[in-house]
C-alpha cells in the first residue's frame, strides 16, 4: 500500500505549487506596479526569473516523482512485467516435463552405456546379498575456499588419491577440463573458481580423466557409468571402485531454471551436486559418501538414488585398462 500513498505526495507537490503559483504572481504584479514606479523593476525582474528557476526545478522534481509512483503502481498490479532475456524461470508444473525432454535428448547422444554389465546371476548375487557392508577408505578433498564451484573435478582428484595417484584438483581444473560450451555434458559451464558457475555432467568428467591418463601414461580409462542401478552401484563398491556420482546438496530436492545464453537455451538443476560413492550399509540401507563440502556422511539410500535420477543418472568408475 506505501505506493498509493507516495502516489499522492507529488500531486499534492503540483496543486501546492500551482496555487502558490497564482498568489505569487498576482502580489508580483501588484509589486511590479509599485516598484516600476519607484525605479525598482530591474530588481524585480530578476526576482522573478529566479522564482520561476525555482518553481521548474521543483515542478520537474515532482513529474519524476510523480511517474516513478505511477510505474511502482503499475509494477505492483502486475500491468508491467519484465522479460529477462537470460533469465526465465520455468513453471514448477513443467518440471517433469523438462526433466524427461532433456534426458531423451542428450541420453542417446553423450552417454555412453556401460560396457560392463553385470549379468543376471552377478545382480541375482547383489540382491540377495545378506548384510552388505563395504567402506572404501577415501579421503576427503574440500572444494572451499578455493573451487567454490569444483565439485565434480574434486571428487574425481579423491578417487584418484584413492587410486595411488598424486594430483590435485587445482592441476585437474587448470590443464583438462574443458570450459567452452553452454552444455553440462559437453564441458563445464562457467568456472569453477567462481560461485555463480553452473558445472558439468558424467562425459566431461570421463574426457577430463582420459585425457589426463593419456599425458601421463597411466593404464586407467573412465568409463560412463550413467543409468547404473541401485545394485550395480552396490557392485561397483564391492568390486573396490569408489563411484563419481550426481546428486544433490545436503539431499535438497531439485528446481528447474532456464536460461539462455547466446541463443542457446540452457536447463539447470537446482542443488546439482557431484561426490563419491564410497561405501553401502544394507543394515541400515544407507550410502557412505566423500562430499566435497560436507565431508563424510552418510545418506539414505532410498532418497540418494532418487536424487540420482533427478540429476538424470550421472555417474563415473574407473576400471583398469
Amino acid at each position: 500500500m506505501y505506493y498509493k500513498v507516495l502516489f499522492f505526495l507529488p500531486c499534492n507537490t503540483i496543486l501546492l505549487f500551482t496555487c502558490q503559483d497564482f498568489l505569487l504572481a498576482k502580489c508580483i504584479l501588484k509589486g511590479q506596479n509599485r516598484e516600476v514606479q519607484n525605479g525598482q523593476g530591474i530588481y524585480m525582474n530578476k526576482r522573478k526569473k529566479k522564482h520561476k528557476y525555482r518553481q521548474i526545478a521543483v515542478l520537474g522534481f515532482s513529474t519524476v516523482v510523480l511517474i516513478s509512483c505511477l510505474f511502482l503502481y503499475a509494477y505492483q498490479e502486475g500491468i508491467i512485467q519484465f522479460n529477462y532475456n537470460n533469465y526465465v524461470e520455468v513453471d514448477q508444473d513443467n518440471i517433469q516435463d523438462n526433466i524427461q525432454e532433456n534426458t531423451q535428448e542428450h541420453t542417446q547422444e553423450h552417454t555412453q552405456e556401460y560396457s560392463q554389465e553385470y549379468s543376471q546371476e552377478e545382480l541375482s548375487k547383489e540382491e540377495n546379498r545378506e548384510n552388505t557392508n563395504v567402506s572404501l577408505d577415501v579421503n576427503v578433498i574440500y572444494q572451499y575456499p578455493d573451487m567454490p564451484s569444483g565439485c565434480e573435478v574434486t571428487s574425481l582428484t579423491m578417487v584418484l588419491n584413492y587410486m595411488g595417484i598424486d594430483v590435485t584438483n587445482k592441476y585437474l581444473a587448470d590443464n583438462y577440463l574443458d570450459s567452452s560450451t553452454y552444455d553440462m555434458f559437453e564441458s563445464f559451464v562457467g568456472s569453477v573458481y567462481n560461485d555463480n558457475s553452473f558445472g558439468c555432467f558424467a562425459p566431461v568428467i570421463v574426457r577430463t580423466a582420459n585425457d589426463f591418463f593419456e599425458d601421463n601414461n597411466y593404464q586407467y580409462e573412465a568409463v560412463n557409468a550413467s543409468e547404473s542401478t541401485k545394485e550395480q552401484l552396490i557392485g561397483y563398491l564391492c568390486d573396490n571402485k569408489p563411484v563419481i556420482i550426481w546428486n544433490t546438496e545436503d539431499m535438497h530436492s531439485i528446481y528447474i531454471e532456464e536460461y539462455n545464453f547466446n541463443g542457446y537455451k540452457f536447463i539447470w538443476r537446482g542443488y546439482e551436486h557431484c561426490v563419491v560413492l564410497c561405501g553401502y550399509n544394507e543394515e541400515d540401507n544407507t550410502f557412505e559418501i566423500a562430499d566435497s563440502i560436507a565431508g563424510k556422511v552418510r545418506r539414505d539410500a532410498d532418497t540418494f538414488f532418487e536424487r540420482y535420477e533427478d540429476m538424470l543418472s550421472q555417474a563415473v568408475i574407473i576400471n583398469n585398462k
